[in-house]
């Protein structure tokens, strides 16, 4: 038995992934960028590994543009995360936003603006060592599209900064690195 699991949505892994490197997202980049669908998607790398790579434990890549096709989205969400942990050894945490304005304003509850997000549904669970980290259901309520789908996702309304933002320092949000095609 392994000592460690993760799943979100149908996407899961035994193998515990290591600490992202621009060299590892430059492989994903290169592989993902060939999928059907990437073309009507701008994707920018922003929050930690855009302030300070050396010290996050995963990637946060923003997809912004109008969503040509929610099956589509599904499935660019779905193999985003896929190939970060089961082939390029690092989380991407991939999400479309409405903008990414937030991404570069300053860390201030004077800052803060609703946004729509759209990700990965359903349990997104984490076991290490036999101890279960988190078991959580994610957007069972908000599907977006038929839930017979292929690929269903799950929208709701961020308020950014957020929280756990507003703890960060005050110039953590840098210019976003646009992933260039």
């Amino acid at each position: 038995m392994s000592d460690f699991f993760f799943q979100r949505a149908d996407i899961e892994t035994y193998k515990e992934w290591g600490e992202p490197s621009f060299d590892k997202i430059n492989l994903w980049w290169e592989e993902f960028k060939e999928l059907p669908g990437v073309e009507h998607y701008q994707f920018y790398i922003t929050g930690g590994a855009a302030y300070d790579i050396n010290n996050t434990k995963d990637v946060d890549i923003c997809m912004t543009n109008p969503i040509n096709d929610l099956d589509e989205l599904g499935f660019l969400l779905r193999k985003g995360l896929d190939l970060s942990i089961n082939k390029y050894d690092f989380l991407v945490d991939l999400k479309w936003y409405s903008s990414i304005e937030f991404t570069t304003v300053k860390n201030v509850e004077e800052s803060k603006r609703p946004y729509l997000c759209v990700c990965l549904p359903f349990p997104e669970k984490k076991v290490k060592n036999g101890l279960v980290i988190y078991d959580k259901q994610i957007g069972t309520d908000k599907l977006l599209g038929n839930i017979n789908k292929k690929y269903p996702v799950y929208y709701h309304t961020v308020v950014y900064p957020s929280k756990k933002g507003l703890t960060k320092p005050i110039d953590y949000n840098k210019p976003p690195i646009l992933l260039k095609p």
